[in-house]
């Protein structure tokens, strides 16, 4: 930023401003993405529309900028497929929409084509086809793998089930929320009645089995692999 004229500053802080961002939110927001004083006004411009064209008003547009910054200066080309690809590839209502862009942000800055890989395999493999199931769970917060991993804990253990054509199971299947978007401890003890270290020796294990089936199968090993080693260790806490 220090290589940045004043004019841009200027410019760039004056457009956060009239966004009715506070001063020390404006720092906050160009200490995370500082490449934004870097971008023309209009892109900036162009993204903040978009955003409210989706139907993210004000309140909900500052706190969604502020939980990803970066949602100001990607392309709109980008941006605009990513809307397109959630709108017409995986069926999302313009609301749905809506939502998933306020709760997972960084979504915008995914590859299309693996966005979509991940919607079907909730959707197809296992079998969850409500796709407000998959807004609550914020599933595109969430990597491939470590949707896939704990899917695959819980199939073993015996408590998952893929619902059947009528979305019917012989057992309860705890929520897709419950199963993705919780902290490690407690989808292992909670929802997996198991613990965390055997959770954690199956991600081991699991990651080589991964790594190697894909290999052989259809998913793009070369994209994928870095989520799998990115995840192996994962102690997420959300």
């Amino acid at each position: 930023m220090l290589k940045t004229s004043h004019q841009k500053i200027n410019d760039c802080t004056m457009f956060l401003f009239n966004l009715v961002f506070k001063p020390h939110e404006v720092y906050r927001i160009l200490t995370l993405a500082p490449d934004i004083v870097n971008t023309e006004i209009s892109q900036l411009d162009n993204n903040i529309k978009l955003l409210r064209k989706l139907g993210i008003q004000d309140g909900t547009l500052q706190k969604t900028i502020a939980s990803c910054p970066t949602i100001l200066i990607v392309k709109t080309k980008q941006f605009k497929l990513i809307l397109k690809t959630l709108k017409e590839r995986c069926q999302f209502s313009k609301e749905q929409v809506c939502k998933i862009i306020q709760t997972c942000p960084t979504v915008v800055h995914e590859d299309a084509y693996k966005m979509e890989v991940k919607f079907q395999y909730v959707y197809f493999t296992m079998g969850i086809q409500d796709p407000k199931s998959q807004v609550i769970a914020r599933v595109f917060k969430h990597n491939l793998f470590h949707i896939r991993k704990r899917h695959e804990f819980l199939e073993r253990m015996g408590l998952y089930e893929r619902p059947d054509k009528k979305g019917m199971t012989q057992i309860e299947n705890p929520s897709l929320k419950q199963i993705i978007d919780t902290t490690n401890e407690r989808f292992a003890v909670k929802i997996a009645k198991s613990s965390v270290e055997d959770f954690q020796a199956f991600s081991n294990v699991f990651v080589n089995e991964v790594y190697h089936a894909d290999r052989n199968s259809d998913y793009d090993s070369d994209d994928y692999d870095s989520d799998i080693y990115n995840n192996v260790y994962d102690n997420t806490n959300i």
